[in-house]
């Protein structure tokens, strides 16, 4: 039986109010701990104190002296910590209430949805006039000429090439392409020419009864295909004459996935490699620990992913981001990963994996004892306000760690760089350890920011013994001669803003341009309360993404340095699996065109028009989307 309700509102303010009803003889209620997550941290109560907290999870205890009567309510005032805007949405509000009693034992109760107290006005999008348009491919192409003129191929192609029908079994993988790419021999020929070309570039020429596609590669013909099929279900059957001369503006076409603050089924981000091929990405990153999950299951240390993969109450690691009473989660075992590999590998994308150290790692340094040095008194406290989350390089047993870590994650990922984190280390991180100390001393350090060079350069030293290069976030090389130190092959993830690649390569090291104002897609889309995601970095819609031009003035000069491209989802906000889709969807698509076209190519309008037909393909693969 549910003994009372919560239902959680947000006023102007951005203060929660936590109304709580009771609803069958509710008692003690002075005993009881309403137990919540949340994205922002809590300025002050009012009615309530905080008994417990770990990061942005919460344990509060109400004020009141005497028992509620039946229907009668309780409220418990909220002041966050939140942005200078005053922003609020769907994720501003706590996530997976649970109640315990004094003996802390889950109470049964209803929860009402998050509400807000003023009518706010969502945002409302222009429709969108379909366009009639030669070219509806995303992203589009390079190079074309199209007439008037078209071909029916409803009746399918007459396919012999055994590279077409091998690719055409890859396509399958992503959609159901019988119904477009049907096997008759009176049908139109579809034949294939080997040319000399870059792997990823190919070119469709397009006859009465002949499509010849020309590449030099399998992946150039796998993108070709795409491309064909995309034309194909758009324009129902029908080709226009002429050809299709195509090729990437970036290599490095990716995106990232955090699965450590949530957890993604293999499933799931197969899907998400779907969608990726259907648009010509070409590396996924995954996000595989942090402060609240290790997710991949490693021989050489195989509680790790036992026991800190499912968070709850009763759990090693707190309920954090929405993941209420628990268990939540999962982990990636070695043959899920390396299927997952093999799957990527023949939608033409490669996978980075992130194993986030020396900080984010307050689950693994507060599990494992011999990582935690009991003389250090620094001070490790990061934003979130978790304790003691960053590896220690002067005890000896976190390099035995790090060794047989990334021998096994080199193991099991194939790509050449394993991306290491290194980001957000707190300010007086190792500043009163006698460890750290002492190897100051050895190694002639005179401060603690060559610390952070020396960590970098010694596991750069590792992964080179499995013939791996490192990839970090642009925190890593901000420290003082770490050009000298760092050697130069090491890839910087650029994030927080231009700057910072400009001065990544300056220093002399390659870039991923992903910057949080363009590429996060965690931020919300807009300002309206019923959209989600978080606003640090603004908020971002789709037309934002796409009229992003990463290389402006100041990077046009070292243009050779710029790797690439890359979205990033982070996902303390992706309370619910689904909210996924609309996250990504369809600013990745955006994404894709700015990673695959040139500047001069792109056109809102036209592409508007383009991205509301490919919604439907998107959908035939089971993706929703966000409005534009």
């Amino acid at each position: 039986m549910k003994k009372f309700k919560i239902s959680p509102i947000i006023d102007k303010n951005f203060n929660i109010n936590l109304v709580i009803k009771n609803i069958f003889q509710l008692k003690n209620i002075n005993e009881i701990k309403i137990c919540f997550s949340l994205i922002y941290s809590i300025k002050s109560l009012k009615n309530a104190k905080i008994v417990n907290q770990i990061g942005r999870y919460y344990e509060i205890t109400p004020l009141i002296k005497s028992d509620l009567k039946l229907n009668e309510k309780f409220i418990i005032k909220i002041n966050l910590k939140n942005n200078k805007n005053k922003f609020i949405n769907l994720s501003s509000g706590p996530e997976g209430i649970f109640c315990l009693n004094k003996f802390n034992k889950k109470i049964n109760l209803d929860v009402d949805n998050l509400k807000f107290l003023e009518n706010f006005k969502s945002k409302k999008y222009p429709k969108i006039i379909n366009k009639k348009s030669d070219m509806p491919i995303i992203p589009y192409p390079n190079n074309f000429k199209l007439i008037d003129k078209q071909i029916n191929c409803v009746h399918g192609f007459d396919i012999r090439n055994k590279k077409i029908k091998s690719t055409l079994n890859k396509v399958k993988l992503i959609i159901d392409s019988s119904k477009y790419f049907k096997i008759n021999k009176n049908g139109i020929k579809l034949t294939y020419k080997k040319i000399k070309a870059d792997k990823e570039n190919y070119k469709i020429l397009i006859n009465d009864n002949v499509i010849e596609i020309q590449s030099s590669t399998n992946t150039g013909i796998f993108y070709a295909l795409i491309s064909i099929l995309q034309i194909l279900i758009i324009n129902n059957h029908y080709l226009k004459k002429g050809y299709i001369e195509d090729y990437p503006r970036f290599s490095w076409r990716g995106m990232h996935l955090d699965c450590a603050r949530q957890y993604y089924p293999i499933k799931k981000i197969k899907s998400l490699l779907n969608l990726m091929s259907l648009y010509k990405m070409n590396r996924l990153h995954l996000h595989l620990t942090d402060n609240e999950a290790w997710r991949i299951n490693l021989k050489s240390f195989p509680n790790l992913a036992k026991d800190l993969s499912f968070r709850g109450y009763e759990k090693l690691v707190p309920p954090t981001y929405g993941s209420g009473f628990g268990p939540r989660g999962g982990f990636y075992r070695k043959k899920e990963l390396k299927d997952l590999i093999q799957y990527s590998k023949k939608l033409s994308i490669e996978i980075i994996p992130e194993i986030d150290i020396p900080s984010h790692s307050w689950a693994l340094v507060n599990h494992i004892e011999k990582l935690q040095e009991k003389e250090d008194q620094s001070w490790n406290n990061y934003k979130g306000t978790y304790k003691n989350n960053t590896l220690n390089p002067g005890i000896a047993f976190t390099w035995k760690f790090i060794k047989k870590v990334f021998k096994e994650v080199s193991e099991i990922f194939p790509h050449n760089i394993i991306h290491i984190g290194f980001d957000e280390i707190p300010k007086n991180s190792w500043t009163k350890s006698p460890a750290v100390k002492k190897i100051m001393k050895k190694n002639k350090i005179n401060n603690i920011s060559d610390v952070k060079n020396y960590f970098v350069r010694r596991v750069q030293n590792i992964l080179y013994l499995h013939n791996k290069k490192i990839g970090i976030w642009n925190e890593g090389i901000d420290n003082n001669n770490s050009e000298k130190i760092i050697n130069n092959d090491c890839l910087v993830f650029a994030w927080q803003n231009e700057q910072v690649a400009v001065k990544a390569i300056k220093k002399g090291f390659k870039v991923i341009l992903c910057p949080a104002q363009k590429c996060y897609f965690d931020m919300a889309y807009n300002s309206s309360p019923e959209d989600r995601g978080l606003v640090w970095a603004g908020t971002t819609e789709t037309k934002q993404v796409f009229e992003w031009e990463p290389i402006n003035n100041n990077l046009k000069r070292k243009i050779d340095k710029i790797y690439g491209i890359q979205g990033q989802l982070w996902s303390e906000t992706i309370t619910n699996i689904n909210f996924m889709d609309i996250m990504i969807n369809p600013r990745l698509l955006a994404l894709s065109e700015v990673a695959w076209s040139k500047s001069n190519k792109r056109n809102w309008n036209n592409f508007k028009s383009s991205l509301k037909k490919n919604m439907k393909i998107t959908k035939k693969i089971g993706w929703d989307n966000h409005k534009f």
